[in-house]
């Protein structure tokens, strides 16, 4: 896969970057643009899926599933659930069971600090979303 370089600044374009990483990415890329941050290349590594915890599947189209709805289904039913006979490709991961993420070992403090005041600000904005839902907002 080519390697653009974006002033200095190269990245690895991936359909396996969570969206998440992609905005931190993109976080990172432009305030190394605006000179806040000094340009080095960002290395990505591969990573278990959070989602589907490295099956490359999910059952989560059933939605949750109550002892009392599992108390009907047939033993046979049960069994293949459990194996993952019903399972989806992971929409994380595309069926991988891995994901791309920043390899944060190879990162500056600068950069560290930067990642860290980004969760911390997104943590916020989630707090505040989740609280605004509450009252109706």
């Amino acid at each position: 896969m080519p390697t653009p370089d974006y002033d200095g600044i190269h990245a690895v374009v991936s359909s396996i970057i969570s969206d998440a990483q992609r905005r931190l990415f993109h976080s990172l890329l432009l305030a190394m643009r605006n000179g806040e941050l000094p340009s080095i290349n960002i290395i990505w590594r591969w990573a278990i899926c959070p989602r589907c915890e490295g099956s490359g599947g999910t059952s989560d189209h059933f939605g949750v599933i109550s002892s009392d709805e599992l108390g009907e289904w047939s033993d046979e039913f049960r069994d293949a659930y459990a194996r993952g006979d019903f399972d989806q490709p992971c929409q994380r991961c595309e069926g991988s069971g891995k994901v791309q993420v920043i390899d944060e070992t190879c990162l500056e403090p600068a950069h560290l600090d930067h990642i860290a005041e980004y969760h911390r600000q997104a943590a916020v904005a989630a707090a505040e979303y989740r609280a605004e839902a509450l009252l109706g907002c």
